[in-house]
């Protein structure tokens, strides 16, 4: 079918209800009446003669043709968004709501402070949060509940762009009452087994990973005794002397002296331990005016902020 047979009004309201798999949510950000929506995809269903989207309890599941279409009129609506921008005074007219998802701690201490600062320049761009695992951040991408994401290592749909963007510091920790109940302080492959671990995922990779990049400890048997899936969570135990765990340098910096003094921190032959955050999104949305600004700024933000700490570190 040509595209002359459609209602393009139609296109606009098909986006937006995928964008929230919700007829409800959709009306009322199109101001609709939640039946005049449905009328709208049930004509467009008709006309394409394909399945949209599949009613369920949690809400509206897309079609494979539905993510197909959505892909498109990405770029479609975007290209069409940015002539308009172009040719009726350009960046000053960006207004939107832009959905992010970030892990709790970087998000708070990083992330957030960066989008405020988006937002002071741009008024009339809003932001909505989502805090949540990797493993949900791609679902939610996926799904286009999602604009963007910060993850760490963790293998994405590849369906999905992904962008290193940030290296946060990571250092390992336990309370200094804990470690009076070793025998020593030193870490190495002879006398890990002594050791008890606070994780935040199964098998502990993050832990893994810094023993591997400070003491090249390869493929450390650790004896993990609790599981955490968040920095609060990790902090907490290794506080209250449960054990060794990992703790990212933004969220040190912003502990109260006393319990700042209260840890131990483990010496590393090397003076950094990265964990590598990357930026996840579908391509075909930076063709919107909105979500390019965005992204380009968070970018610009980033690499400032990674430039000052290589800077500070050399004085």
């Amino acid at each position: 079918m040509g595209i002359r047979h459609l209602n393009l009004n139609s296109l606009f309201i098909f986006r937006t209800v995928f964008e929230h798999l919700s007829m409800t949510k959709a009306a009322k950000v199109l101001a609709m009446t939640q039946p005049g929506v449905s009328q709208h995809i049930f004509s467009l269903e008709e006309n394409l003669n394909i399945k949209l989207f599949y009613r369920q309890k949690r809400g509206l599941l897309p079609s494979r043709e539905a993510e197909s279409l959505f892909e498109t009129l990405l770029f479609g609506f975007g290209g069409l968004e940015q002539v308009l921008l172009d040719i009726s005074g350009g960046e000053k007219q960006l207004r939107g709501k832009v959905r992010v998802g970030v892990p709790i701690e970087f998000g708070n201490n990083v992330v957030l402070p960066l989008l405020a600062k988006i937002n002071q320049k741009m008024e009339f761009i809003t932001f909505k949060i989502y805090y949540g695992l990797a493993e949900e951040m791609n679902q939610m991408l996926l799904q286009g509940k999602l604009d963007f994401a910060f993850v760490d290592q963790f293998k994405m749909n590849s369906t999905l762009k992904v962008e290193h963007v940030f290296n946060e510091a990571l250092s390992l920790c336990c309370s200094k009452n804990y470690l009076k109940t070793l025998d020593s302080n030193i870490l190495n492959k002879k006398n890990i087994e002594k050791f008890r671990f606070v994780a935040y995922m199964e098998n502990g990779p993050i832990i893994c990973n810094w023993l591997e990049q400070a003491q090249g400890i390869t493929k450390p048997i650790l004896n993990i005794v609790s599981e955490s899936m968040d920095v609060q969570g990790v902090a907490h135990l290794i506080l209250n002397d449960l054990g060794v765990g990992v703790l990212p340098e933004h969220f040190l910096s912003h502990l109260s002296k006393k319990k700042l003094n209260q840890l131990y921190i483990f010496k590393a032959k090397k003076k950094n331990i990265l964990n590598s955050i990357s930026l996840v999104y579908h391509e075909g949305r930076l063709s919107s005016p909105l979500l390019k600004y965005v992204y380009e700024h968070i970018l610009e933000t980033l690499e400032e902020k990674m430039q000052m700490r290589e800077l500070e570190e050399l004085i």
